[in-house]
């Protein structure tokens, strides 16, 4: 790696050589620096949408426990692409990070939810 680094390919000794490494690590200190924030970032939004997430499903569940149906399937579809802004680009490809993984089995279940209701909620009772 640092044969590549052309203040260490041109080095005429070890102190030199050293410098090249120390740079090296300053600019990974300062990469690895940029790339922590914009995790926190990342991160940081994706707890707001499961925030928001939490009060939208418990107002489908209520709506749902109310019979009303159609306000219960547009909570449960709004929760459903809630999460999708915690993608980690920077950590894993799409779908592999454990939290895609979470945000996939989530939205999968708020969808489910709603396609039950769906299916079933209109032959038990009408749609309000």
């Amino acid at each position: 790696m640092l044969s590549a680094y052309p203040e260490a390919a041109s080095a005429v000794d070890l102190r030199g050589v050293a410098i090249a490494a120390a740079d090296l690590t300053a600019a990974n200190v300062t990469n690895m620096e940029t790339f922590i924030q914009q995790l926190i970032g990342n991160l940081q939004s994706c707890l707001e949408a499961y925030k928001a997430m939490r009060g939208t499903v418990a107002g489908g569940t209520e709506d749902l426990r109310a019979v009303r149906i159609d306000a219960a399937v547009n909570q449960l579809n709004l929760a459903e692409s809630m999460p999708k802004q915690c993608f980690l680009p920077y950590v894993y490809a799409e779908n592999q990070s454990p939290i895609d993984k979470e945000i996939s089995s989530t939205t999968g279940l708020a969808s489910r939810a709603s396609r039950i209701i769906r299916i079933f909620g209109t032959k038990d009772h009408p749609t309000q």
